[in-house]
Parts: structure tokens; sequence; C-alpha cells
């Protein structure tokens, strides 16, 4: 008995190890097909047919760094790290080609997600703005989803990937019409009281 818990001490040792070490998604794959399935998933959760076009805003390097970035994300959301969060964030922001997004912005696949999660009239810092909020109020909840998200990314289940983050997206638009309807109806009633 002591020698099997010696050995899976050992293996817990080592995936940890790699966990911390790893640089790369995958040696022998494209990562712009890893990447590739999880915008078919995310796709696909909105409703929407695969991308096509999506894909080839990326080359390798980027796709590399994306993928590197989804894992380094999710771990630290999962493990409640914020100092490598904070990094990682950084690290994407200032590596993340100017090109490739205005590659995907001027997509009408993108267009259509935006509409799919129904977040195409909403600008860009009032949204931001809505997701850090739900960010703040449900951080618990987002750690667990984080964990079990880490887990598809770990084991290389880009596309069911892609359809939890699909889910979760559907959770923080949902959410937030809700608490926007929740506060007009509270509004209206205290006018209401007030006559």
């Amino acid at each position: 008995m002591k020698f099997l818990s010696l050995v899976l001490c050992f293996l817990v040792f080592c995936s940890c190890k790699f966990l911390d070490q790893k640089k790369s998604i995958s040696d022998d794959r494209d990562p712009r097909e890893s990447l590739q399935e999880i915008f078919a998933g995310f796709w696909k959760q909105g409703g929407l047919s695969e991308p096509i076009e999506e894909i080839k805003c990326f080359d390798v390097p980027t796709a590399n760094l994306t993928m590197i970035f989804i894992g380094d994300f999710l771990k630290s959301i999962a493990t409640n790290d914020v100092v490598s969060l904070t990094k990682t964030l950084k690290n994407f922001n200032d590596n993340f080609p100017p090109e490739t997004s205005y590659c995907m912005g001027n997509l009408t696949e993108t267009d259509d997600l935006k509409e799919a999660y129904g977040v195409s009239n909403i600008p860009y810092p009032v949204l931001k703005r809505k997701v850090a909020e739900y960010v703040v109020l449900h951080i618990v909840s987002l750690e667990k989803q984080a964990g079990k998200a880490y887990f598809y990314y770990f084991q290389g289940m880009f596309r069911t990937l892609g359809g939890y983050f699909g889910e979760i997206a559907q959770q923080i638009i949902d959410k937030q019409e809700r608490e926007v309807y929740n506060q007009e109806v509270l509004l209206e009633l205290l006018k209401f009281m007030s006559y």
C-alpha cells in the first residue's frame, strides 16, 4: 500500500510539473486545428454552423499563443491565482496581433456569432463592464466552471470546451438581461409606491 501511495504521489508531482512547464498545446498538432475545434463548439452552442473563415485569420504562432492563453487563463481562474491571471491577460494583450483582431472583426461569421449570442447591439465597453460585473458577483461558480473547462482543455476535448464556453456566455448574457429586467420592474414598483 505504501508503494502504491508513493507511485500516486510521484504521478501527481509529475503531472503538476508538466502543467507548469507546458509551453505549447501539442508539438504534433497544428494549433489552428485545436482552435478551430473550439470555434466550432462555440458557434454550434450559438445555433450556428461551424465557421470556415475565422481560423484563416490566425497564423500558427498566433493560434499557439491563443491556445496557451486559454489553458493558462482557465488554470489561473480555477486555482484563484490572481497574480498569474493578471500576467496571462497582459501577455496575451501585448502579443496578440492587431491584424488578427481586425481580420476577425471584418467577417460575417463574427457578426453572425454576435447576433446569435445577443450582443451585436451592445457597445464593447458596456459589454466588457457587464462581463466584469458578472465575474465579480459569480467568482465562486466561475472557479468551478473554469476547473471543468480546464479539464476539457487538458484532455484535448476542444470542441466540447468551445460548447462549454458558449454555455457560460449564454449564462452571463441571460443573467445580465434578467438583472436589467428585474431592476426595471423594481424601479416601476418604487415609482408606483411613491404615488
